[in-house]
Formats: C-alpha cells, sequence, structure tokens
C-alpha cells in the first residue's frame, strides 16, 4: 500500500519485493517509487503502472494517456494490455509494415487479438479493410480511437468464438497478424489459421516455446516459415519477444 510496500512479484513466488527505486525503469515509475506516490486501486494487491517521457499511468490512479509511436498518436490504458518497451515496440512495428507491404493491398487484413489496435493503426492505411479482433471490449474501444485511417471492423470476440466450428469469421485475408497471449493460439484457433487460405502471416509471440507449438501446426497446415526475428522487450531477463513470418503457397505467392 506505497511506499516501500510497493514492489514487483518475486520470480516464481507470490512474494513482492520492496522497491524504492528501480535503475531500468522509465523515469516516471522512477521518480513515483522515490517518492512513495504509487497506491493500488481499492481491494487490489496488484496494479499496472506505465510511463514514456512525461506520461505516467497508474491503474487507481491517471489511467488513460496518449504516447507518439513512430508517426501516429496511440491512447492506451493502464488496466488494457500495451508492450511496455515502445522503444523496441517501434522497431517491431516496422519490421511489420515492411512485411505487410509484401501482401497484396486489395485483399482485407486482420489484425487477431488487436488489443488497443496498435498494429492495425499502421496498417490500415495500406488496405481496403482491416477486421479487429478483441475479447476485452476497453482494449476494443481504444482501437477504435486509434485506428482512423481506412476502413476498419472491430470484433468484440475471443479466439474460441472467432474460429468457432460453423460461425463464418471473415476470409479471404491478404494479410493477418496475430499477437496471442503467453498461452498462445487456442486450438479452434490454431485450426482456423492453419487452414485459412491467406498467403501472408505474422504471428508476434512473448513465449517462444507456444510460438514453436503453434508453428508445428501452421506448418501442417502448409505454411512455411521464412523469417523468425526476436526482440529484447525485457532487458536482463530470460524473456524475449519473436515475430515470425509464415507463407502459404497459392493466392498472393508471387507477391514473395
Amino acid at each position: 500500500g506505497g511506499g516501500p510496500g510497493v514492489g514487483l512479484k518475486a520470480r516464481r513466488s507470490g512474494e513482492i519485493v520492496p522497491l524504492p527505486d528501480c535503475p531500468v525503469a522509465d523515469r516516471g515509475i522512477r521518480e513515483a517509487l522515490r517518492q512513495g506516490t504509487f497506491r493500488p486501486p481499492p481491494h487490489r494487491d496488484r496494479f499496472t503502472v506505465y510511463s514514456r517521457g512525461r506520461l505516467l499511468l497508474c491503474e487507481g490512479g491517471p489511467e488513460r494517456g496518449t504516447i507518439r509511436l513512430r508517426d501516429r498518436d496511440i491512447t492506451l490504458e493502464a488496466g488494457c494490455f500495451f508492450q511496455s518497451n515502445a522503444g523496441a515496440l517501434e522497431i517491431l512495428i516496422a519490421d511489420l509494415i515492411r512485411a505487410a507491404e509484401e501482401a497484396d493491398p486489395a485483399f482485407p487484413a486482420a489484425d487477431l487479438y488487436c488489443g488497443a489496435g496498435t498494429f492495425a493503426a499502421f496498417l490500415a492505411r495500406r488496405f481496403s479493410r482491416i477486421d479487429l479482433m478483441e475479447r476485452d471490449r476497453r482494449a476494443l474501444a481504444l482501437a477504435r480511437q486509434n485506428v482512423k485511417d481506412g476502413r476498419a471492423e472491430f470484433f468484440a470476440l475471443g479466439d474460441d468464438q472467432w474460429a468457432a466450428p460453423g460461425k463464418s469469421a471473415p476470409a479471404g485475408y491478404g494479410f493477418i497478424v496475430a499477437d496471442p497471449p503467453r498461452q498462445g493460439f487456442s486450438p479452434a484457433m490454431g485450426r482456423w489459421l492453419a487452414g485459412s487460405d491467406c498467403p501472408l502471416l505474422a504471428c508476434v509471440s512473448c513465449d517462444p516455446a507456444t510460438l514453436a507449438r503453434d508453428s508445428r501446426l501452421l506448418l501442417a497446415g502448409g505454411y512455411r516459415l521464412t523469417e523468425l526475428r526476436l526482440y529484447d522487450f525485457y532487458p536482463q531477463t530470460a524473456h524475449i519477444e519473436s515475430l515470425g513470418i509464415f507463407r502459404k503457397d497459392g493466392r498472393g505467392d508471387e507477391k514473395k
């Protein structure tokens, strides 16, 4: 509850390690730790903070704000998922844009597990339409603010709902980016992606183990893993972010 009682969860336990300072944190977080100004929301034993430059967001305090990523303003909330390392995120976005430039813009695109719509905000201008899927309605509301270029459709669905047998999710995509949570694709989503006719698929993952598992299913569905990039989003930890580019022969193959 504030001051030295605020810290990070210990590795492999629920114990809290009090932090009066954190040298690798952004300036705003460091200053708040030093001053003891962080307070968890009522009835919460953990909470999320975000800082970049002069912006400091905190669950239970100022929660919503806007940051500049590359040439776009992106609105986010502390209580909704967002990549914490904005500098590394800009590098990943540049690689994602480069991959999308090989897709045929006449076909629509999809941003699955879109969160606040960060990726779609940079991709929408290129495609005839972009569909955004996200189960968190708060995050999807942010995506509606962030994706302003081009035609966008928004789906408040989880991956099992999106890929449920007998329910026709949109098809005919020329490019798909999917950024699932740490557990990776649900079995239904994995089967849906593996069986799709999309010629170019970008998978963003925060767990190489689940990416390897999901890749096996995509390869069995006819995809080829043609590029794999790793990003040190979490310095001084064992965690790593990855981007896998998968291609499937057929429609759009001449764009390789």
